[in-house]
């Protein structure tokens, strides 16, 4: 019988090369439908979607795996699909069930081989379905992992029957390091096909699974692997079993859990140690491959917008990930494209940054008709961009800003101020910091977040916008993240805006709502001092916060830590980590305020006010250094300073005269040969 049955399938084998063998000397057997439009075959169905064969199957009951993608404007179920061969003559279908990408999964078989096949959808109503007399290709069902245990097959298997299908894809082997249809991390893998033996006899199988794994042929269990495990635990094939099969197809089911984390689940054969491996393609029943070419409404101008999804590239970095996705409309008209986080386009496709990994509801509506998928990201990587190539991070900085900001909602928003802010002072997250902060049902989180980054990227060309969002910062509750946002709010106003009441107003509201013991109102308070000339109350503040620290062991950890902290500041600076600098100084000024007095704290904070962009700042801040001590020990430094920031502000014969005073004053000094350089 099995002999007979082999010699069957080796006969409709042959029969169907001599078929290719015509077609392809015809010149048919590549060609797909072209531009001429078919007659339609379906009158119920108001879409279809034309595939080419490109592959034949492996056996003639595989049929043809198709993905069709109704896209909400058919049953993602498939049960709606009529199949028909693209000279109009009915075909049998199974459907298979929700695929990934917006697609519904089907097998197709026709009486003879076929070069084109249409699926038509949309009809509403059920199409008869035949299960029987198909093998089916291998899939992959993705499906959520629900809460409960997992110790052995019967828990694992009350949980599958709680499980919701994330998605199916078609493979040809089983092996997947990967999710093919998401980002779900703990989810369970079923596979589901036939395998193809070709002789009778003995075979040894082995399953590599990261986690559990459950391994059926034709419905018996052949083995399994409890609990959570690492693939390599299983490399060598300490799980497999031998199992006599006859000749010819078997069903085959593959259930495996993955926890989260690293996921494998390979079915591979065993002969002894040196000889194993993965089952090839060749081991399994293998349907007629297709590609879907165009889909199209019944009638030329009737809308059709059925959609495509693919993901063009990613940037990750920081454990965020960010992903370019572009959604292109099945017949390239017009079409109103409308995201589930509020985001709105229009054309005939749309291409956008989308933060996280999370899958998002789209629509896409020409006219009346809409159609509806999810925009899934799957653990498949796209093109790698990068965060620290200038032109990957203005090509998403680019598509962020395209769109209506006040659309979408704060959870993406925040997302992209995530994005942005790696660039230091981004003055590309105001807007979207408006739109966070303009969001009434923003998360109190993002509102904070939005404030901090509006401050500190609006201060050198939206002052105003900067000193708002610090007043918005300073109405938050006492305590150590209100003193931090008030002495950065006081050095804006000092060396930012130059707003000597509005920081006397700030040093106040520091007086009476810092911590007991704090030292920073003092701190502030010398820095307006300065700011004013008032050299008497300088110095009297200066006094203060030396006295803070009498005993001859508080000024020699000072004196360590403060210098360790100076080389931190230089070293981020340098690399141009501008926000953890600025954090890194202001610990310096609280830990050693001796280094007020020499000149060194002020030379590093002015430096990064220059940074900042406060160059009036930068040069009030050398100013009261001097004011405070008119022979500093690293005048040249200072004078040096002076200069970098005046020219900066194209101050240019004032900056000159400042680095000729260090050639000529301090010419053995080692700024002295650039100082020359630079004030010919």
């Amino acid at each position: 019988m099995h002999r007979r049955s082999s010699w069957r399938q080796t006969s409709w084998r042959n029969g169907m090369a001599l078929i290719g063998a015509v077609l392809a000397l015809l010149g048919l057997a590549s060609r797909g439908f072209g531009a001429e439009r078919l007659s339609w075959h379906h009158g119920d169905s108001p879409y279809r979607a034309l595939f080419k064969v490109t592959e034949q199957p492996s056996h003639r009951d595989a049929g043809y795996a198709v993905a069709v993608p109704v896209c909400g404007l058919g049953a993602e179920d498939g049960m709606d699909l009529y199949a028909f061969d693209q000279d109009g003559n009915p075909l049998r279908l199974m459907p298979l069930g929700k695929g990934a990408g917006n697609t519904a999964l089907a097998l197709v078989k026709g009486n003879a081989p076929c070069r084109g096949l249409c699926l038509y959808f949309g009809s509403k109503s059920r199409a008869p379905v035949l299960r029987k007399g198909f093998l089916e290709n291998l899939t992959l069902d993705v499906r959520t992992l629900p809460e409960g245990p997992s110790r052995n097959w019967p828990e694992v298997e009350a949980l599958l029957r709680r499980s919701e299908s994330l998605g199916k894809v078609f493979c040809d082997r089983i092996e997947q390091s990967y999710n093919p249809v998401d980002s779900t991390d703990a989810c369970i893998l079923v596979f589901e096909g036939h395998l193809n033996i070709p002789r009778a006899g003995d075979t040894t199988l082995m399953i590599v699974t990261d986690d559990a794994g459950y391994l059926f042929v034709d419905d018996a269990m052949v083995l399994e692997r409890h609990g959570r495990h690492y693939a390599a635990d299983a490399a060598r094939g300490e799980c497999r079993k031998a199992v006599t099969l006859s000749a010819g197809p078997h069903r085959v089911r593959l259930v495996v859990v993955d926890f989260g984390g690293t996921m494998m689940a390979l079915l591979g054969t065993w002969i002894d140690a040196k000889t194993k491996g993965v089952l090839p393609p060749a081991g399994y029943v293998q349907s007629g491959k297709t590609t879907c070419e165009r889909v199209e409404a019944r009638y030329r101008d009737a809308p059709m917008p059925g959609f495509s999804v693919e993901a063009l590239s990613y940037i990750g970095y920081g454990g965020a990930q960010f992903t370019e996705v572009r959604l292109e409309v099945a017949n390239g008209r017009e079409s109103a494209w409308r995201f589930e986080d509020g985001a709105r386009f229009k054309g005939a496709s749309c291409t956008r940054v989308l933060p996280g990994l999370a899958s998002r509801g789209v629509s896409c509506t020409q006219g009346q008709v809409t159609a509806r998928g999810l925009v899934q990201i799957s653990e498949a990587l796209p093109t790698a961009r990068s965060i620290l190539k200038t032109e990957d991070v203005d090509h998403y900085t680019r598509l962020i800003l395209e769109q209506r900001l006040e659309d979408i909602d704060a959870a993406t928003l925040r997302g992209y101020l995530t994005f942005l802010s790696y660039v230091p002072l981004n003055e590309a997250v105001i807007p979207v910091c408006e739109a966070i902060l303009a969001d009434r049902k923003a998360e109190e989180s993002y509102r904070r977040d939005a404030l901090v980054e509006l401050s500190r990227a609006a201060g050198r060309r939206a002052p105003e916008k900067a000193r708002q969002a610090y007043v918005e910062r300073l109405k938050g509750r006492p305590g150590k993240a209100w003193e931090a946002s008030a002495r950065e709010a006081g050095q804006f106003a000092l060396f930012g805006v130059r707003d000597m009441a509005w920081a006397g107003e700030i040093v106040k509201a520091l007086e009476s709502r810092a911590e007991r013991g704090s030292a920073l109102p003092i701190e502030l308070a010398l820095d307006l001092a300065l700011q004013q000339g008032d050299t008497a109350a300088a110095r009297k503040h200066l006094e203060a916060l030396l006295g803070r620290r009498e005993k001859a062991e508080d000024q020699r950890v000072a004196v360590v830590r403060g210098n360790a902290l100076r080389q931190r500041f230089q070293d981020l600076l340098k690399a141009d980590f501008v926000i953890e600098a600025w954090e890194v100084l202001n610990e310096w000024s609280e830990i050693a305020p001796v280094d007020r007095s020499n000149g060194s704290l002020s030379l590093a904070r002015a430096r990064l006010w220059r940074r900042l962009g406060w160059l009036d700042g930068a040069l009030g801040e050398l100013d009261g250094a001097m004011l405070l001590d008119p022979l500093l020990p690293n005048l040249p430094e200072v004078e040096m300073e002076r200069g970098r920031v005046l020219a900066e502000a194209g101050d240019a014969a004032r900056a000159r005269e400042a680095f000729a005073k260090v050639a000529k004053e301090y010419p053995n000094h080692p700024l002295a040969a650039e100082a020359a350089r630079l004030a010919p």
